[in-house]
């Protein structure tokens, strides 16, 4: 499948082609594109799909993962290709303000989501 990938995508510069195992497999960056092609169906339950799909949608460049310490609930993650724009007096309840260092994840995630120049 790897050399089925490699000509498929041959014309595309810079891509990483790994042979894992999907219930131990860990990304161990973030990516602007994740590609599988004719295997999640072999995963064998529906949670188990769930948890890889959730694995990929966290994993993705344009993604930035955001919880309790910042002042909700639960784990969560701001996901920069679903963007809605909500008027400011539709917000009723404010929750805290992203630290520095989660500010600078936002705006890398919104330019490669975006499509914006890396500056």
């Amino acid at each position: 499948m790897i050399e089925a990938a490699k000509i498929k995508l041959k014309n595309y510069d810079d891509m990483e082609y790994l042979v894992q195992d999907f219930y131990s497999f860990d990304f161990f960056e973030k990516y602007d594109v994740i590609i599988s092609s004719l295997a999640i169906h072999h995963l064998i339950t529906d949670e188990d799909k769930r948890s890889f799909y959730r694995k990929i949608y966290n994993n993705l460049s344009t993604q930035v993962k955001i919880g309790t310490d910042e002042g909700l609930k639960q784990e969560s993650a701001i996901h920069c290709d679903e963007l809605i724009s909500i008027p400011k007096n539709k917000l009723k309840h404010f929750i805290s303000i992203l630290p520095l260092n989660k500010v600078d994840k936002l705006d890398l995630a919104l330019k490669i989501s975006l499509d914006l120049k890396l500056l």
